[in-house]
């Protein structure tokens, strides 16, 4: 296996491809061929009692729930968008497509009976956020809904969507295992100790092969010298 990527990255050092980017299934591994992790994930658990509570309200669209199966299309343009300019958005394999339609559930092996999918129309109806979610029972206590999936193009639409998850009849908290180090709607909440991290990780890892031209690549906020 050693031998194998060894020379998967010499191939792709003659190619010319400057960095080698991928999740790790073993830290030490990986580590050992000299990968060091870029991007980082976190579980969040939100309370979404009488204490939740934004700033400034998250209004302007509107909120519709779609089946899974019939959202799809919204879904996969809505994330390409995201990818396109996001960085350390990672590419998503096909079997996407079963998951968020509904057609399997991972830990069941079977079609997905829960999943639900709501989308978030901007002020003119465009599709601008999704959210796919499902009931995960009781965690520690309380009544958990599980965010599958989170994707929003704008801040105004990742509030409402949490506005309308935290709005969800007989649910106590909502966990989401991958979120973003940083979310905005920590900083819209009036009470931010609702927004609990419960799990931080490493997500995407890299390794440069070509130092001069990732660094001329990268874009740099002002002129300088290192």
């Amino acid at each position: 296996l050693l031998r194998l990527i060894t020379e998967d990255l010499t191939y792709a050092v003659a190619r010319g491809v400057p960095v080698a980017a991928l999740t790790a299934s073993e830290g030490s591994l990986y580590c050992r061929l000299v990968f060091r992790p870029a991007t980082s994930l976190r579980r969040l658990l939100v309370r979404t009692d009488q204490r939740f509570a934004l700033r400034s309200p998250a209004d302007g669209g509107s909120v519709e729930l779609v089946e899974p199966a019939e959202a799809w299309p919204t879904v996969e343009a809505l994330y390409a968008r995201h990818h396109a300019t996001t960085r350390g958005s990672v590419g998503r394999p096909h079997f996407y497509q079963a998951i968020l339609t509904a057609r399997f559930d991972w830990d069941e092996r079977s079609p997905d009976h829960k999943l639900r999918t709501a989308v978030h129309l901007d002020v003119d109806g465009n599709p601008d956020g999704y959210v796919a979610y499902k009931h995960a029972g009781e965690v520690d206590g309380r009544s958990t809904m599980q965010v599958v999936d989170l994707v929003a193009l704008t801040d105004r639409a990742h509030l409402r969507l949490w506005r309308f998850l935290a709005d969800l009849d007989l649910v106590e908290q909502v966990r989401f295992d991958k979120a973003s180090v940083v979310d905005p709607l920590e900083w819209a909440l009036v009470e931010p100790r609702v927004v609990r991290t419960d799990r931080l990780g490493d997500h995407l890892w890299v390794r440069v092969l070509d130092v001069v031209v990732a660094l001329e690549a990268r874009p740099w906020s002002a002129d300088g010298d290192v």
